[in-house]
């Protein structure tokens, strides 16, 4: 039985009759071409549009699979950084940024240093965490 993919990263290619846009918003499409330009962008990854759709057609439940595929694609943001997700002494920190096929500014949320908490905070003892 086939898998839906709910998510790709920036380097997996996309179905052959995917449109980035339309499969990964505007947002991750543009990283997606950055990325294959070869130009230097953070290591990521991109919820479809689908699972948005997905998610509406649900009554506001997350589509099966979504969390399992999200754990492993931040697993390999882990192996790929060597920094462990939301974990002292070098946290790995995301930022999630909400996308759409059309642009709709000032109405979706970016979400920043996913990951960081009081504690975490605290033990990095740095003045600069509670600047950012």
């Amino acid at each position: 039985m086939s898998r839906i993919r709910w998510l790709y990263r920036l380097s997996d290619p996309l179905p052959a009759d995917g449109d980035p846009v339309q499969w990964c918003g505007n947002k991750g499409a543009a990283l997606r071409s950055l990325h294959a330009a070869g130009l230097p962008v953070p290591a990521g990854f991109t919820i479809t549009t689908a699972a948005c759709r997905q998610y509406f057609a649900l009554g506001r439940r997350f589509p099966d699979e979504l969390w399992e595929q999200v754990r492993e694609a931040v697993a390999d943001l882990e192996r790929e950084t060597g920094q462990t997700f939301a974990a002292a002494p070098q946290p790995l920190l995301l930022a999630v940024r909400s996308g759409a096929p059309v642009s709709m500014p000032g109405m979706l949320l970016t979400l920043l240093h996913c990951g960081l908490t009081w504690e975490l905070a605290e033990s990095l003892n740095d003045s600069g965490v509670w600047q950012a």
